[in-house]
C-alpha cells in the first residue's frame, strides 16, 4: 500500500518529545491529573510513520517498529457488547462528557489503516479481519454506545469524541477526516464502493462551510465552547488529509480543498503570528493562538 501521505511531514525525531516504553512507544503525558498514558491514536501515528519511512528506506528497524506498535493494537483491541471494535481509553475527558472506556471514530479510523498495512506487509488475515469488524463499528450510532452521530439535517458524522450525555456533538473535523481515510481504504483494498462512503464524503461536503474562517480551519464545530482556531500542524496535516482522500477516490473537490487549505497555510498571518515570542502573542487578541 502507498504511503500514509497526512503523516509524511513527520520523521523519526519528531518522537523525541513523547515519553517512551520499553518497546519504544510512544505515550503521552497528559499532566497531573491524567498523567502519562498510552494514546491508541498516537501509537497508530506512530505506526504510520514508521511504514512511510520503511517504504520510503526498506530499512529492517523501520519494519520492526512497525510492527512494535501493531503487536501493542492488536493486543489492546476489545469489542465491546454494542459491536465497536476498537481500542478503548482508559482515562476521563470530562471536557467531552466521557468516561473510561470510551472509543473514538479517529482511533477506529486510523487503526483500519494500520491494520490494512499489516495485512498487505505480511498476508495474515488476522489483520484484515480486524479492520473489517473496524469498519462495522461505522454503522454503529452514538446513542447506541457507538461513533455514529447525525446533524440537524440527518447527516452522518463520524465522531472522535462521541458523547451522548447531553444531546450536544462536537463535530471534530479532522477526527472525522481520519474516519474517511480508514473507510475508503478499507473500500478501496477490498474493491467496493458503497453508498454508505459517499454519504459520509457528501455530509463534509454539506458541512465543511462551517470550519472555514478568516482563511484558516476551526478545529470543531461543538456550541458548548467558542471557537478554537487548529495550530500550524494541524492546518497542514489536514490539507495533507485532502490530498490523501483524493489520492484514494480521485474527486477534484478534495484536490481544490487540499490547494486552497495549502495556500490559506502559506499566506495566513496566523501560522507567523504563532512564531512570535509569548509576551508578544499576548497583545494579539485576534486568534486564539493555543
Amino acid at each position: 500500500m502507498k504511503k500514509y501521505l497526512c503523516f509524511e511531514y513527520m520523521d523519526e525525531k519528531y518522537w523525541d518529545s513523547y515519553e517512551h516504553d520499553h518497546n519504544g512507544l510512544p505515550m503521552v503525558n497528559y499532566g497531573s491529573d491524567i498523567g502519562v498514558q498510552y494514546n491508541p491514536v498516537t501509537i497508530e501515528q506512530y505506526a504510520l510513520v514508521m511504514y512511510n519511512l520503511y517504504i520510503a528506506d526498506n530499512e529492517n528497524y523501520y519494519l520492526q517498529a512497525f510492527f512494535s506498535a501493531v503487536d501493542w493494537l492488536v493486543d489492546n483491541i476489545k469489542l465491546n457488547s454494542n459491536g465497536i471494535a476498537g481500542i478503548p481509553y482508559k482515562f476521563d475527558l470530562p471536557r467531552y462528557d466521557l468516561y473510561s472506556p470510551w472509543y473514538s471514530g479517529m482511533e477506529i479510523g486510523q487503526l483500519i489503516s494500520v491494520m490494512l498495512r499489516a495485512y498487505y506487509l505480511t498476508g495474515n488475515y488476522r489483520f484484515l479481519n480486524v479492520a473489517s469488524k473496524c469498519y462495522l463499528s461505522y454503522k454503529v450510532e452514538v446513542k447506541e454506545g457507538g461513533i455514529l452521530e447525525f446533524d440537524k439535517n440527518e447527516l452522518p458524522w463520524i465522531e472522535e469524541y462521541p458523547s451522548s450525555k447531553n444531546g450536544v456533538a462536537s463535530f471534530v473535523l479532522n477526527g472525522y477526516l481520519f474516519a474517511i481515510i480508514g473507510a475508503i481504504e478499507y473500500e478501496a483494498f477490498n474493491s467496493e464502493i458503497s453508498k454508505y462512503n459517499l454519504l459520509l464524503i457528501n455530509s463534509l461536503k454539506y458541512r465543511i462551510k462551517k470550519y472555514e474562517k478568516n482563511f484558516w480551519l476551526l478545529y470543531q464545530d461543538y456550541n458548548k465552547e467558542k471557537d478554537i482556531y487548529v495550530s500550524n500542524e494541524y492546518m497542514k496535516m489536514q490539507y495533507l488529509q485532502m490530498l490523501q482522500i483524493y489520492e484514494l477516490n480521485k474527486d477534484d473537490w478534495f484536490y481544490r480543498k487540499f490547494k486552497q487549505w495549502r495556500y490559506w497555510y502559506i499566506v495566513n498571518p496566523i501560522r507567523l503570528l504563532r512564531m512570535l515570542p509569548i509576551s508578544i502573542r499576548n497583545y494579539i487578541k485576534k486568534y486564539r493562538l493555543e
